[in-house]
């Protein structure tokens, strides 16, 4: 599980007001992604960011689908979403 205290992680370089940190479940089972919007503008994120297949991933607290084909994931104003894509 990519909760696992020993799952690696990564921080992901997102610009000023954002954060993003992608995790991998040791045995290789679970990735995810959060990302926080700390401002009070709608962010885009671009899917140069993201992992080449986001679009299948499923977001985790409102279970929406993203699609990164159109090149950026929005982000609500002070929004945090969690995606994670199981193996």
């Amino acid at each position: 599980m990519a909760f696992h205290p020993a799952a690696s992680q990564q921080v992901l370089e997102l610009g000023d007001g954002l954060f993003g940190i992608e995790r991998m479940a040791p045995d290789g089972s679970q990735r995810l992604i959060a990302l926080f919007n700390f401002t009070p503008s709608i962010q885009e994120v671009t899917c140069t960011h993201m992992p080449r297949d986001m679009d299948t991933w499923t977001e985790l607290i409102g279970r929406a689908e993203i699609n990164c084909k159109g090149g950026s994931v929005s982000l609500s104003p002070y929004a945090s979403c969690w995606f994670s894509k199981t193996s």
